[in-house]
């Protein structure tokens, strides 16, 4: 199916994925029936009457008790119906760690007042018979699980996800009898519905951006499948009303690698549930176990994909400076890739083997306690990305060294939440002795990331940015802070 062909051509199927029988009466301002059925939820208008917004301190404790959190009690100037389309969710199937991201966001946005949809993949053996088309989910959030079978040719499967996607949202649409204020496509992935959604039912759409084509491409040649996804993702920032790119760094990058009006760009970061690294106590001794570490091993931890684009190599080349002065540390990498086997290589060439601790993805339980048992995570990506493991260091209590050249460099606060160090072998070296010299500096840092963690980078607080940037499209906008 050609993807700027009006859907109106193509076959509508029952709505078997809705429940039926439900009756609407939808008031924009007033009562809005739907996420909140039969509560008011916001007044309308932007400026001091129509903009009630409300912070409030859940918990009274220290931080080391797990207790500072802010939550949003706030209701939105605005009710919008949103449908979020998304590659994965954890409700579907989750590879990576956009799924939390759309959960996390969508649960949020609901508590805004919000009727909030997830257009989520869902391989076709997944829906046929074992799970629902469509769930509402508890807290209020509108599942659809949209089937898609594996190709040989992954842009044809994407095309034809997408097109599946924005089937069933005119099916939803038609069922409401109302259309969606905000189409929010969470990453390149489902761009092409997008441009679909656009170019033929003219709704307000808002582009989510994690990285670019010629950013993920590293320097190197990927064929036909990444040309493609240049054209995509050109293509989106064109059509889209607004694009959110989650770094300082990446909103440059965006502007500069495509042709498009660079006003509509807005910066949200991503965001972390620091409660759910508060579980999974007394796991130490097991995962300790499965890593095959000793109890006095100090456990220095690199959690991401081993490819180009995060630099394990990196910090493979700054063991020999780290193992003549602590001789028990042992570099943990939670992840796989196509550099395994060559950092193996790299590792053997440098006599640093016995260092070193391959462990794969991992369980949830066990990667959040790796995290907390660890003496830093190293994170020396050179790319302009959001790096989620910054968060995961700090929900943790655990100290970040970063690339002074990365992404996140303009959202830390040096030698207060993380560590800066030059992004070569020599650098990560004098970083990690750094923190080994001085465990308590270390704590510190800790602790006030877990701190930033949640007052900051709260799912709360990324929805009420990212509720500020559906806001525009209407008009809408905050009113203006005291001095």
């Amino acid at each position: 199916m050609d993807i700027r062909r009006p859907l109106s051509q193509a076959p509508i199927s029952p709505l078997g994925h809705l429940k039926g029988g439900e009756q609407r009466s939808d008031k924009v301002g007033g009562i809005f029936m739907g996420a909140n059925e039969g509560k008011e939820v916001g007044r309308m208008g932007g400026g001091e009457e129509g903009y009630d917004r409300e912070l409030e301190l859940e918990g009274q404790g220290t931080i080391e008790e797990d207790t500072a959190r802010v939550v949003s009690k706030v209701l939105a100037p605005r009710p919008y119906r949103v449908a979020l389309l998304a590659w994965e969710s954890r409700h579907t199937v989750c590879v990576g760690s956009v799924g939390s991201q759309v959960d996390g966001l969508a649960a949020q946005l609901v508590q805004r007042g919000h009727e909030v949809h997830i257009y989520a993949r869902a391989p076709l053996q997944l829906t046929k018979g074992k799970m629902p088309g469509y769930e509402k989910l508890e807290g209020g959030i509108h599942l659809h699980r949209v089937d898609t079978t594996p190709r040989d040719d992954f842009a044809e499967e994407l095309l034809i996800l997408c097109n599946n996607m924005v089937h069933f949202l005119m099916e939803t649409e038609r069922f409401m009898n109302q259309p969606f204020d905000i189409i929010h496509a969470m990453d390149w992935v489902t761009g092409q519905a997008l441009i679909n959604i656009k170019m033929n039912h003219e709704r307000k759409c808002v582009f989510g951006m994690h990285s670019t084509e010629p950013g993920r491409k590293f320097g190197r040649e990927f064929g036909s499948l990444s040309a493609k996804m240049h054209v995509i993702e050109g293509d989106c920032l064109k059509l889209a009303d607004r694009v959110i790119g989650t770094t300082g760094p990446l909103c440059d990058e965006i502007k500069s690698s495509y042709e498009f009006d660079a006003s509509k760009v807005r910066c949200v970061p991503l965001a972390v549930d620091c409660e759910e690294f508060d579980g999974f106590e007394g796991l130490e001794s097991e995962v300790r176990e499965f890593l095959k570490v000793k109890p006095t091993d100090r456990i220095i931890l690199f959690a991401a994909a081993l490819d180009a684009m995060q630099g394990p190599t990196t910090v493979v080349d700054a063991l020999p400076g780290v193992l003549h002065k602590y001789p028990d540390a042992k570099l943990v990498f939670a992840g796989a890739g196509p550099l395994e086997t060559g950092l193996l290589r790299r590792a053997d060439e440098l006599m640093v083997r016995d260092a070193i601790v391959m462990a794969g993805p991992l369980p949830q339980g066990y990667l959040v306690e790796l995290y907390k048992i660890s003496e830093m995570v190293l994170i020396p990506s050179t790319k302009s990305g959001f790096s989620l493991q910054v968060l995961y260091a700090w929900a943790s209590f655990t100290a970040p060294v970063i690339s002074v050249s990365g992404g996140m460099r303009d959202l830390v606060w040096e030698n207060h939440d993380c560590l800066k160090v030059d992004d070569n072998g020599p650098g990560f070296a004098w970083g990690i002795n750094r923190l080994l010299d001085d465990p308590d500096h270390a704590k510190y840092l800790g602790r006030e990331g877990r701190a930033k963690a949640a007052f900051s980078y709260s799912f709360s607080q990324i929805a009420m940015k990212t509720n500020d940037v559906y806001d525009e499209l209407f008009g809408i906008f905050p009113p203006p802070t005291d001095p």
